[in-house]
C-alpha cells in the first residue's frame, strides 16, 4: 500500500534525544519505508508558544532535518517540512518568505496556548492582528494555513480568511469530546475551501486505543460527506499510541473488514493528501 502522512514530530525527538533517523526508539525512522509502496511524510518542527529562543530552536530542529533526515531517507520516502508553532515568527512578518524558500509546506499558527497571532485550545483568545496579517500574506505566497490545535474562536477567525486551510492532525469532536477535536461544522468549513484533515492516531484525541476507535471518527467522517477531505495524521513521536508506523497496513486491513471500500481507503490512506499536494502545488 501507499501511505501519505500529514504529521509527525520525529524531527524534534531526533534533535531532543540525540537519534538518528535509523533509532527504534522512533516511530518513524528509516526502516518504515519497508511497509509501503510509496510513502510521503510530513516531518514538523515543533515550536511552542514558552520557547524562549523560538527561530533558533527552528534553526536547530531545520539542520537536524536536512542532515539526519533527508540524507538517510530510502528511495520510496519523500519528506515534506511543516512547522508546528508559529512563534518562531516573532512578530516578523519578512520571516514567511524564507520559510518560504526553506521549503515549507504547512504553518500550524499555534499549539496549545497563545502567541501573537492566535489562541491555542487551551485558551479563549482569537486570531489577533498580527494572525491576520500573517494568514494573508500565507496566502499570498501559498503557505498552508494548518488549524489543528486552535480553539473555536481562532479557528473560525482563521479558517474565514484563508485560502489554503487544513488540519493536520485532529480527531472527531462528535465522536470524542476533547478540545483539539473539530466538530463536524469546522470540518465542513475546511471542506468549503477543498482543504484536508488528518485523522489523527493519538488515544486522548480518539478516546482509545484501539483500531475500532479510528474506525468510528472515519465513519463519521463518511456517513457526513468528507471522503474526499480526510487522509492520516499521525502525530507519531509526538504522541504515545500503541499503533505504530508497522501497524498502518493492518490498519488499512481493518478498516476495510469493517466495510470501507478500497478505494475510499486508498483516498483516505494516500490519494486525498497526494491530489491536495498536487492540486496545491500547481497554485
Amino acid at each position: 500500500m501507499n501511505f501519505f502522512d500529514l504529521h509527525c514530530d520525529t524531527v524534534s525527538r531526533i534533535f531532543d534525544e540525540d537519534l538518528l533517523f535509523s533509532s527504534k526508539e522512533l516511530s518513524v525512522n528509516s526502516s518504515g519505508s519497508r511497509y509501503f509502496g510509496s510513502w510521503y511524510q510530513c516531518f514538523a518542527l515543533f515550536i511552542d508558544e514558552n520557547e524562549k529562543q523560538p527561530f533558533l530552536r527552528y534553526c536547530n530542529l531545520l539542520k537536524t532535518y536536512y542532515e539526519k533526515v533527508i540524507t538517510f531517507c530510502p528511495q520510496n520516502v519523500t519528506p515534506l517540512l511543516t512547522v508546528e508553532g508559529g512563534t518562531l515568527l516573532e512578530n516578523d512578518i519578512g520571516r514567511l518568505e524564507l520559510l518560504k524558500k526553506q521549503g515549507v509546506f504547512s504553518i500550524t499558527l499555534t499549539w496549545n496556548g497563545e502567541n501573537q497571532i492566535a489562541g491555542g485550545c487551551k485558551t479563549n483568545v482569537d486570531l489577533k492582528p498580527f494572525g491576520i496579517e500573517v494568514i494573508k500574506e500565507m496566502n499570498n505566497i501559498k503557505i498552508c494555513c494548518d488549524l489543528s490545535h486552535l480553539n473555536q474562536k481562532s479557528f473560525y477567525s482563521a479558517v474565514d480568511i484563508s485560502d489554503y486551510p487544513i488540519a493536520t492532525h485532529s480527531c472527531v469532536g462528535e465522536v470524542f469530546n476533547h478540545p483539539r477535536n473539530l466538530k463536524l461544522q469546522q470540518m465542513n468549513a475546511i471542506k468549503e475551501k477543498n482543504g484536508i484533515i488528518g485523522i489523527c492516531l493519538y488515544p486522548e484525541f480518539l478516546g482509545g486505543n484501539t483500531f475500532e476507535q479510528y474506525y468510528k471518527h472515519i465513519s463519521f467522517c463518511l456517513d457526513n460527506g468528507l471522503e474526499n477531505n480526510i487522509s492520516v495524521g499521525s502525530d507519531f513521536d509526538g504522541c504515545k499510541t500503541e499503533i505504530t508506523i508497522a501497524q498502518i497496513p493492518k490498519l488499512y486491513g481493518y478498516l476495510h473488514k469493517k466495510g470501507i471500500k478500497e478505494d475510499i481507503l486508498n483516498k483516505i490512506f494516500f490519494d486525498n493528501a497526494f491530489n491536495y499536494f498536487k492540486f496545491f502545488d500547481k497554485q
